[in-house]
């Protein structure tokens, strides 16, 4: 018969995994991912080197495991603005999106500067995984104003992938401008003038 670990032994290496991952949240937040070692990490969860590799391979296997958490936050929010908005528009629904996007940065703002900031040349893989999810939020972005163009809501002249780009990008700096600087104080609020500004509404 196989062996299973006992719930209370599980749970407790849950605790201590989750531990780990907001002590890492934390100091990659502080220091930088480059500034960051193991032994930071370790000191900040309150356990040890050892027991830092026993769930993770790598400062870069954590690092990676934050950013996948925050882009699955991010779809989360996406599939739920979606399924909320009843307004068939494709642009309307595109601002209900982003607005619930933008919320969600608001809410993980350590979060945002490990995926935003600090992943920027982080290193290859990093770098990779982070430009990927960039494509594939922008590949969504694209779909909804082709949407746009044949409901005659987006001139047919538009070329929508350098537009998507161009909204991910506006997105991308108002996040990095809010995390620097706290402007606007809630990051949402920044919808309705990115809204005005890119979509002419």
């Amino acid at each position: 018969m196989p062996y299973r670990t006992p719930p209370h032994i599980q749970e407790r290496k849950e605790e201590t995994k989750r531990r780990i991952l907001e002590a890492a949240v934390a100091v990659f937040s502080e220091r930088g991912y480059h500034r960051t070692t193991v032994d930071d990490i370790a000191q900040a969860s309150g356990t040890s080197k050892g027991t830092f590799y026993f769930y993770f391979p790598s400062k870069e296997a954590v690092f990676l495991e934050l950013a996948a958490d925050l882009v699955h936050k991010l779809w989360q929010a996406v599939r739920a603005a979606e399924a909320a908005t009843e307004d068939p528009d494709p642009l309307h629904r595109l601002r209900a999106v982003l607005g619930a996007v933008l919320e969600t940065f608001g809410r993980h703002k350590s979060l945002a500067k490990i995926l935003l900031v600090e992943a920027v040349g982080a290193n290859p893989q990093v770098e990779r995984v982070r430009r990927d999810v960039h494509a594939a939020f922008a590949e969504y972005l694209k779909a909804h104003l082709d949407a746009a163009v044949i409901r005659g809501r987006v001139p047919a002249a538009v070329n929508t992938e350098t537009a998507a780009y161009a909204w991910l990008g506006a997105v991308n700096e108002v996040v990095v401008n809010w995390l620097y600087t706290g402007q606007p104080r809630r990051l949402a609020d920044a919808m309705g003038t990115l809204g005005h500004f890119r979509l002419g509404e």
